[in-house]
């Protein structure tokens, strides 16, 4: 699964996306059986981890070690404030019976970083990759809900999973993770074994606790932290408050205790609510939304040093496609046009639209003469350069 063609499709697979979204998504947990031990054999390895706790010089919160049963479920060390990891410690620890938690595996991992971008790319909100390393016959973590959608990845080993019902339907605060004690977790809706190659998806909120038995386990968790309504809302109150002075002006005095006051706010919440459904407003708040994303995003390795070995080299018939994983917006502005994409943004003049908005499109490589005819030739070759030296565009071989 480490090859350039790694899908939000395929990590479903057999499920369609369609099915998954009507029946499962937000709604119920989702448990796929593969039979196939070697199906997330490119992602990572016991070897590979041994690696990356000795040569990646993780931070402070990217690595910690976690015990279901520990009096103290929060601490963290072996590192420093240098970042260097004590591999000794870490693996006495393993040995005792901690998991190894790898936080935030897309920022020095590849094929967490892979994988991170097929979920954006397909739900358009932000992921982030955990890697659980866990000894035989030990637990992590104690039962606890998720303030985000979960994808479990079984890569190596098993964990037998208790699946129980909603802590809450569809949290959306801090109050995730916390431990919940026996007497109120009741009987669990589901017990399963995950093997190699098996997949669980956990809606936020369901209750959850996992643990190990006679193998060692290294699973790989995806989260999904969606934008949710109230996002959108916010982004709306605060172009609301730069455009609308009224939004911007004080609570009457004594709101806390007047009753007279109470009054005023009731009367004048309704107004100021109804200025917010504007559909440019709407629009551009989702523009904002999109951005936010956009600009979390990295771009992903694919040997662009080498296209800008060769962009002075390019000519009409050159192919070039949008860099793997790209996600792209445009956007007009009173006196240009920008197009924003992971790790940078373009601007230009108004004329050349049409061959960002083309860009932003396209879906398969294509000739640089292919670039809109409202451009001219040695403009679509100017535009396709300056698209390959800042990093949205890279050179194929014709």
């Amino acid at each position: 699964m480490r090859d350039s063609h790694l899908t939000f499709e395929r990590l479903l697979h057999p499920i369609g996306q369609d099915a998954f979204l009507r029946d499962y998504w937000e709604r119920q947990p989702l448990v796929i059986e593969r039979g196939k031990p070697d199906y997330y054999s490119g992602i990572l390895s016991l070897a590979e981890i041994d690696s990356i706790v000795a040569f990646r010089q993780l931070k402070y919160s990217q690595l910690k070690i976690a015990r279901a049963e520990s009096t103290q479920p929060d601490k963290v060390f072996y590192v420093d404030s240098d970042s260097t990891s004590d591999t000794n410690r870490l693996f006495h620890s393993y040995a005792q019976g901690d998991t190894v938690a790898l936080n935030f595996a897309q920022c020095y991992w590849e094929p967490a970083a892979r994988l991170c971008a097929a979920l954006e790319n397909f739900f358009h909100f932000p992921a982030g990759a955990n890697v659980y390393v866990t000894p035989r016959n030990a637990q992590g973590f104690p039962a606890h809900f998720d303030s985000h959608d979960v994808f479990v990845l079984q890569v190596e080993g098993a964990k037998n999973w208790r699946i129980y019902p909603a802590r809450e339907e569809l949290p959306c605060g801090n109050e995730d993770s916390k431990p919940i004690s026996r007497e109120l977790l009741g009987e669990p809706l589901r017990e399963l074994r995950l093997a190699a190659g098996d997949l669980l998806y956990i809606p936020r909120g369901y209750v959850h606790e996992a643990r190990t038995t006679d193998v060692s386990s290294i699973h790989v968790t995806i989260s999904v932290r969606s934008y949710k309504w109230t996002d959108l809302l916010s982004e709306m109150l605060s172009l609301a408050s730069q455009a609308n002075l009224a939004f911007r002006k004080s609570l009457p005095v004594e709101f806390m205790t007047n009753q007279e006051a109470v009054g005023q706010i009731v009367e004048r919440l309704p107004e100021l609510i109804s200025t917010l459904a504007d559909r440019g407003r709407i629009e551009r708040s989702i523009e904002r939304l999109r951005e936010r994303l956009i600009e979390r995003k990295r771009a992903l390795p694919d040997a662009h040093f080498r296209s800008l070995d060769q962009v002075d080299q390019i000519g009409l018939d050159s192919l070039v496609a949008k860099r793997e994983g790209m996600l792209c917006h445009v956007s007009r502005k009173p006196d240009c046009v920008e197009i924003v994409f992971p790790g940078n943004r373009m601007k230009g003049p108004v004329d050349i639209e049409t061959g960002f908005r083309y860009i932003a499109d396209s879906t398969e490589a294509f000739p640089i003469r292919a670039l809109p005819d409202i451009l001219s030739d040695k403009s679509k070759l100017v535009l396709a350069k300056r698209a390959v030296r800042e990093g949205l565009l890279t050179v194929l071989p014709n």
